[in-house]
């Protein structure tokens, strides 16, 4: 079985011309943590015989969703339906197989794209479950260090080769399709990877290749990836809250404790909710920041008169166990309550696994007061019975 470039196209990546452009270990091993080696066998609809095809991707939502090159796909569609179903797509998180201990993923096609117009394909990971995938960082806005002449990087796995930082400079930006000529040779294996700009952003995905003819050196404007519906990660920046939330993320994700404190409290004070509540969550535990409960709980409160609902427990839990504020049962009653109607997860299992363990106090509090609130007439006697689930589950998660 021989690997090559799918039939009819050109594909592949910047190689190395003679010399490797100085980078920031940094940005290596960040583009290392988002890149994925793709790998998949066709069969020749009119032989049978079998080649495989290997490109590059990286990915662009912490779902799984990851972006590549459309023309790698071009005989995988070619073929009968029975190899299409036989010929999974591939992905390696990382490195190729050999150069990683993580085990190989099943990739679905969500969007093959148009390897003639902007040849960018969408596929994605398998679901990552409680867990988040680290996120290539990108942005659809100008990136001010993009320019003729400016010097680039791009990632992948040339020719079979485990991951390899590939150098060059850009060149005009009059290739078809409005992508930018690259002053580099390209090769095999790096279809669809990511090339960065100065500014540390993905600035395109690499579209060239060898035709074995005439070397293309075309990369595409990451901006092209607009066509999909995905949630780009801009940088932070006053005024741009969502987009440094999304950087706390990445930098959580990466095991990067202390820049996730510090963007999540970027992003709180220019008021996102859900950096508010992450934000106190790390000052609760003493995370990435020294604990210090009393700032917790201002940040939870903070976060909870903005609607985030397990904030809300949260500070529910504080009354009902006097942590950092005196206990008080109708308090506690009256935040668990409202939790459960924002849709807080956690505040409704506890109220139904664990409400007999909590004190009398607090079960007749919550009780009088799902009676005031909701279609609840059962008894009120600090018992959880089928009438008060069935109030409790049918308020969940209808906000105000």
């Amino acid at each position: 079985m021989r690997a090559k470039c799918a039939v009819g196209t050109t594909c592949a990546l910047l190689m190395l011309n003679g010399h490797a452009l100085a980078q920031a270990p940094d940005l290596a091993g960040k583009a290392r943590q988002s890149i994925v080696y793709i790998y998949f066998d066709v069969t020749d609809p009119n032989t049978g015989a079998k080649s495989t095809i290997q490109g590059t991707g990286f990915i662009v939502s912490q779902r799984g969703y990851t972006l590549t090159a459309a023309h790698l796909f071009t005989d995988w569609v070619k073929q009968i339906d029975v190899d299409r179903d036989n010929n999974g797509i591939w992905g390696s998180l990382r490195d190729r197989p050999g150069y990683t201990t993580s085990r190989p993923l099943v990739l679905e096609v969500v969007n093959r794209g148009d390897s003639d117009a902007e040849d960018m394909a969408l596929l994605k990971l398998p679901d990552p479950g409680s867990e988040y995938y680290p996120v290539a960082p990108y942005c659809l806005a100008p990136d001010p260090t993009v320019s003729v002449g400016a010097e680039i990087t791009a990632y992948g796995f040339p020719e079979g080769r485990s991951f390899q930082p590939i150098s060059g400079r850009l060149g005009t930006q009059n290739a078809p399709g409005g992508r930018w000529y690259a002053a580099s040779a390209f090769t095999l294996g790096m279809s669809g990877g990511p090339v960065y700009s100065a500014s540390g952003r993905v600035m395109g995905m690499i579209k060239g290749g060898s035709d074995n003819s005439d070397a293309v050196r075309w990369i595409a404007p990451i901006e092209l990836a607009r066509r999909f519906p995905l949630q780009e990660q801009c940088p932070a920046a006053p005024g741009n809250p969502d987009a440094t939330y999304r950087l706390a993320i990445e930098a959580a994700v990466a095991h990067n404790d202390p820049e996730a404190v510090r963007l999540y409290r970027i992003s709180a004070e220019q008021g996102n909710v859900e950096a508010m509540h992450d934000l106190a969550v790390r000052y609760a535990m003493g995370r990435g920041i020294t604990k210090d409960p009393k700032e917790a709980l201002r940040w939870y409160r903070m976060a909870a008169a903005k609607g985030q609902a397990d904030s809300m427990y949260l500070v529910g839990l504080r009354y009902l166990n006097g942590d950092q504020v005196i206990a008080n049962n109708d308090e506690a009653a009256v935040w668990i309550l409202q939790a459960i109607q924002y849709g807080s997860e956690d505040a409704l299992a506890e109220m139904t696994t664990k409400f007999e363990s909590w004190r009398d106090g607090y079960r007749l509090a919550f009780q009088k007061l799902l009676r005031k609130r909701t279609n609840y007439v059962g008894p009120v006697d600090g018992k959880l019975n089928a009438e008060m689930k069935a109030s409790v589950n049918g308020i969940f998660n209808t906000r105000h």
